[in-house]
């Protein structure tokens, strides 16, 4: 890159590129009113499109999914099924009058329902609620910081527009003075 040629091209205003150019947006900036709404829209714009927002929209699904478990999990009783085979070999059982079998099975249902555990399911689900409110809490300051950037943004090109139009009148009486 520090051999390569490159080449400086003169600018105006009237560069189709540059935003300042589009009459449609400058007409938009000429009184505070039609300003306001055009950053309004910016701003519902970019809460849309934040990506950080989604985020924590995912992240707050989840802990309500995990909320919803951990309240369920209070009535909820846990159910388990087991099931057991075994094979007999040389089993000397006939001696002491019991049948001998070469296999034995065991099926059985277990059923518990959750009466005390030490407060650990309550401890859980007050965790699970802080965790969604901190969420709630991150949403709104994020909000509020995208917010505060894109009117900061709109703010700073709303003044450098002001100084585009003395640059443009500069130029003109430049070009004047130099002829």
């Amino acid at each position: 890159p520090i051999n390569e040629r490159f080449r400086i091209s003169q600018e105006t205003l009237e560069n189709p590129s540059l935003l300042v150019s589009n009459r449609k947006i400058t007409d938009l900036i000429v009184n505070r009113y039609t300003l306001d709404t055009m950053i309004q829209y910016f701003v519902e714009l970019a809460i849309q499109n934040s990506p950080e927002l989604k985020q924590i929209e995912a992240s707050a699904d989840s802990a309500d999914r995990l909320l919803k478990s951990n309240q369920r999990d209070f009535f909820v009783p846990d159910v388990s099924l087991l099931a057991e085979s075994t094979h007999n070999i040389n089993e000397s059982r006939s001696a002491l009058g019991i049948p001998a079998e070469e296999n034995d099975w065991l099926v059985g249902i277990e059923l518990s329902i959750p009466l005390f555990e030490g407060r650990s399911r309550t401890a859980e689900t007050r965790q699970t609620r802080l965790l969604l409110d901190q969420l709630e809490a991150q949403y709104r300051n994020q909000i509020t910081i995208i917010e505060q950037n894109v009117r900061s943004e709109a703010e700073t090109a709303n003044a450098s527009y002001a100084s585009i139009e003395l640059a443009a009148e500069s130029l003109e009486a430049s070009e004047n003075n130099f002829e």
